[in-house]
């Protein structure tokens, strides 16, 4: 590890979700379900008939069964906005959302087969709904076709979540299989058409957890660590040896294996 090594990386954030309080870092009720989430009630967005939400995750596949990525669930699931969620310990997606009398959802089982990073991307238009996994579709369902999603805002990220989370999007329309591959990789600059939400995770200097889309609604952070891949040219990432030394502790506790 070696501090001075900084320069020689470029670097990306992403959030980290834990189930320590922050206060005390020690584990929260059960030692499962985090205190950590990203708040973003303040402008939150509408998603309506068509939408897309797009996430890279990084489950720890521990603790609590089902987790939120995007969305959050209020005691009554007829009422939820539209959803993403790990579930079977990180090795599923479940996705949905409510219209206010019913509640329509699909568990795709077995997508996530060992810890790392994925993209996982959701499209509803209208009749479809689908799951992509990597850029690649998944799982279509016709479960929601002919119903709307109730009108409740998309208010967190990462509620009861356990892991790594970047790059969430969320657009007005539904993209295709193609589009979503083709910029999954990328950085994008905020205001692309139909784009409503987009984080990187980047920081403004309040704190605050930017969304690069003309809504800028921008989140605040609860108890959430803001991390920071690193890679060069010579360095695809950090490995600890002289070369290619952690930068920093942080990088090299999150690379730490048992």
């Amino acid at each position: 590890m070696d501090k001075n090594a900084l320069s020689q990386y470029q670097t990306d954030n992403f959030l980290r979700f834990d189930p320590f309080n922050f206060n005390n870092q020690t584990p929260h009720n059960s030692g499962w379900i985090t205190p950590d989430t990203i708040d973003l009630s303040n402008k939150a967005v509408t998603l309506g008939s068509t939408f897309t939400q797009e996430v890279w995750i990084f489950s720890d596949q521990n603790g609590y069964n089902t987790q939120e990525v995007i969305g959050y669930s209020p005691s009554d699931n007829n009422n939820l906005s539209p959803y993403i969620r790990t579930h079977d310990y990180g090795k599923s997606i479940w996705y949905g959302f409510g219209d206010g009398s019913n509640w329509y959802s699909v568990v795709v089982n077995d997508v996530i087969s060992t810890p790392g990073w994925y993209h996982v991307a959701v499209t509803f238009d209208g009749s479809d709904y689908k799951l992509f996994v990597n850029g690649s579709e998944v799982n279509n369902s016709s479960i929601a076709a002919g119903i709307s999603p109730i009108n409740t805002p998309v208010k967190s990220i990462g509620t009861q979540f356990q892991g790594k989370i970047d790059e969430v999007r969320m657009w007005n329309v539904a993209r295709t299989e193609s589009e979503i591959k083709a910029d999954m990789d990328k950085r994008l600059t905020g205001s692309e058409t139909n784009l409503v939400a987009y984080y990187p995770m980047d920081l403004n200097g309040d704190f605050q957890l930017i969304d690069l889309s003309p809504n800028q609604n921008h989140g605040t952070l609860k108890n959430v660590d803001v991390m920071q891949r690193f890679s060069s040219n010579d360095c695809s990432a950090p490995d600890g040896s002289g070369s290619c030394p952690y930068p920093t502790i942080n990088s090299a506790l999150d690379d730490a294996k048992p």
